[in-house]
């Protein structure tokens, strides 16, 4: 899904900020199932030889992708925004 940063054009500095913290907040637990998730299969490649992190929790990968994809690019078009606005960073986005 293209983000368009034109979507947050004419907000102010304290409404992006509230919505790269949502966007920071709704990352978050997905980007910790990925770390979890890479941390089995290290594991189980160096034990077994198998990534089984991946194998266990394959319900939903291909979701969870493209949900992180679309949320990144939500902070990059709001931190556009805010570069253009001239906004003092407040809220530092979520990083791994």
């Amino acid at each position: 899904m293209l983000v368009s940063s034109s979507v947050d054009a004419g907000k102010s500095c304290s409404q992006l900020e509230a919505e790269l913290y949502r966007t920071s907040s709704d990352l978050a637990p997905i980007m910790a199932v990925q770390d979890r998730t890479a941390r089995h299969d290290m594991d189980g490649v160096f034990w077994l030889g198998l990534p089984v992190g991946s194998m266990m929790d394959n319900t939903d990968i291909k979701a969870r992708e493209a949900k992180t994809g679309e949320l990144k690019g939500n902070m990059d078009a709001i931190n556009a925004a805010r570069r253009k606005g001239g906004c003092v960073a407040l809220c530092k986005p979520f990083q791994r």
